[in-house]
């Protein structure tokens, strides 16, 4: 009530900083309900999204499923480890995701879940501490599967397209080092792949899953065409020859 009625410098101190705010794009939080919803100041927004159902989880979900650990480590597990042994990894590998699957349902269902996937839940969930630590355990399991799927990508060529090709002989060089430039290649690939963003990410997946699917297909037919034939033993194999 004592202030100057021509004073208006906190009003336009307050548009200037809503101005400043909505060109570098800073957010706010509202209070919805009983949690907190972090947004953007404007409230129309046009962006819109890039993957849907199929592009973006059916087939990311699937690939991890249809992984290299099945096609090309399950019968190097069964015959190191034996059969007992794999059916237990199996049991506790199944128990892990089943835990990890009723955790996600339980945070996704009490509270907004916005852009940035398993991290985001994770870091929003359990705070900056907890969430910091397990993002980077999450960081360097990703790493790992992708060496994993780009190395069982590489020797699923050379033993299809190498020197002791099932498909075509001699087509691709076989070694160490040039194994080395393959995977040096598809991780490359893949790293465009990312930078063009989550649309050619989309488009990609769901072809290398027609790919999968495809290949399923030719293994299921020929298991009714082809009776028994004898199968080369592959270079790599240096026990039995």
């Amino acid at each position: 009530t004592n202030s100057h009625p021509n004073d208006k410098s906190p009003l336009v101190r307050t548009k200037i900083m809503r101005r400043i705010s909505s060109i570098f794009g800073k957010h706010e939080h509202r209070q919805i309900g009983g949690y907190t919803e972090f947004g953007s100041i404007n409230v129309e927004r046009t962006e819109t999204r890039t993957l849907g159902t199929f592009a973006g989880v059916f087939s990311p979900v699937t690939l991890s499923m249809f992984s290299a650990l099945i096609f090309l480590r399950i019968g190097y597990i069964v015959g190191n480890a034996g059969f007992l042994v794999t059916l237990l990894q199996f049991l506790i590998a199944y128990a892990i995701v089943i835990f990890t699957v009723a955790s996600i349902c339980a945070i996704s269902t009490n509270g907004a879940v916005e852009g940035g996937g398993a991290y985001f839940m994770i870091s929003r969930t359990l705070g900056p501490e907890f969430g910091g630590s397990i993002g980077t355990l999450f960081f360097f399991a990703n790493v790992v599967s992708s060496a994993l799927c780009i190395s069982g990508c590489v020797e699923g060529l050379v033993e299809n397209f190498g020197p002791s090709g099932y498909i075509v002989k001699s087509l691709i060089k076989d070694g160490r080092w040039t194994q080395f430039l393959y995977c040096t290649a598809l991780n490359t690939l893949n790293l465009i792949v990312c930078l063009i963003g989550a649309g050619m990410f989309g488009k990609t997946i769901v072809f290398i899953l027609s790919i999968v699917c495809v290949c399923l297909g030719f293994t299921f037919f020929s298991f009714f065409y082809q009776g028994p034939m004898p199968v080369a033993i592959p270079d790599s194999n240096t026990l039995v020859h």
